[in-house]
């Protein structure tokens, strides 16, 4: 009786396992058509340099293209950038679209199986090679790397949208970006888009200005206490035949110190409308006339005036601003005080 009664008990407890493998299983081939999967698909074929897979599981030329209009849309916004050159520029940047997208879809075809696009990128025309280095320093390709899947919602037309962790190496901090999935004919997933590029971009300009900032405050306070910038003036003069042209003219002056003889003082003057135009010009004062205390900076440009951003300074009236800005000290020995312009590799 003991015995029997012990082979009843068993049946509960083999059907509660039989149960829990039934519900394992059902998930795991639900888990397995879900978008989630897909990028863990993507992400495997990538370590595993499966182009085939890979390819399979994100829509390449689509996901390129609209990369590269929203890349060129939000680099043409910058502030520096709106004048005439944009119109300029965009058009021709469309033309060279379908060139440039296929050169990305070699780059991306080299590193997804070799790890590494750099004998693709030396074949490519100097202005392929420009603008790619352009789109890389937009989005920090460099230094960007896939952490985890956040989130899986539902877009406006009822497409998922997986949301992926991104990590940021030079400025450590976190990104998330949401992609546009289609369903594949074995119900399988897809990457067709990222959808909020721009605004991503948009984060990384603003986190890498922040960085630089924080970063170059101890070395602005040491520039500053070695060149003491002092009154700066700027006017718009006519030349004396027509009156037609008109240039900027600033006057700036820097008061040096310390003992230790400098070989060389570089910098920027700016000027800047009320309405928020800005020009900036590049300085250079060089060894021979920096052993005196007293050095005076004079620029002298011409002004575009079919260029709106120049031709804001030609208004009569216009209120300007202007000032200077010391960005190395360089000294005999070879040292330097240097502010950085860009976010060092690794910090």
């Amino acid at each position: 009786m003991h015995i029997l009664g012990q082979e009843k008990r068993t049946f509960p407890i083999a059907g509660s396992i039989f149960i829990v493998v039934v519900l394992l299983l059902s998930y795991f081939f639900y888990y397995t058509k879900t978008p989630a999967y897909s990028i863990y698909i993507v992400q495997k074929a990538i370590e595993q340099h499966d182009w085939e897979t890979f390819a399979d599981h994100v829509d390449t030329d689509h996901v390129l293209s609209s990369a590269f209009d929203d890349i060129l849309e939000e680099s043409r916004s910058d502030a520096e950038a709106a004048n005439m050159a944009k119109n300029l520029t965009e058009p021709f940047l469309q033309i060279l679209k379908p060139g440039l997208v296929d050169s990305l879809q070699d780059c991306l075809h080299d590193y997804i199986e070799a790890g590494n696009y750099e004998t693709n990128l030396q074949d490519m025309d100097i202005r392929q090679r420009l603008n790619l280095e352009d789109m890389k320093k937009d989005t920090d390709l460099n230094f960007v790397r896939y952490k985890n899947v956040l989130y899986t919602k539902k877009s406006d037309n009822g497409d998922p949208v997986v949301g992926i962790v991104v990590t940021d190496s030079v400025l450590k901090q976190s990104f998330v970006l949401d992609l546009a999935m289609r369903k594949n004919l074995d119900g399988s997933w897809k990457i067709i888009k990222i959808l909020n590029l721009k605004e991503y971009i948009r984060a990384i300009k603003k986190a890498r200005q922040e960085k630089l900032q924080v970063l170059n405050t101890g070395i602005r306070q040491k520039i500053d206490s070695v060149a003491e910038r002092g009154y700066t003036t700027v006017k718009i003069v006519s030349d004396g035949v027509s009156g037609q042209r008109k240039s900027l003219q600033i006057h700036a002056q820097l008061t040096l110190h310390g003992s230790k003889p400098i070989q060389s003082v570089s910098g920027k003057a700016y000027a800047r409308t009320a309405d928020g135009q800005q020009l900036q010009f590049p300085f250079l004062i060089e060894r021979g006339t920096v052993e005196q205390l007293q050095q005076t900076i004079d620029i002298v440009s011409d002004l575009n005036p079919f260029l709106p951003k120049e031709r804001a300074f030609t208004m009569n009236g216009a209120e300007i601003h202007s000032w200077i800005i010391v960005n190395c000290i360089r000294y005999a020995d070879g040292t330097e005080l240097k502010n950085y312009e860009e976010l060092p590799d690794t910090m």
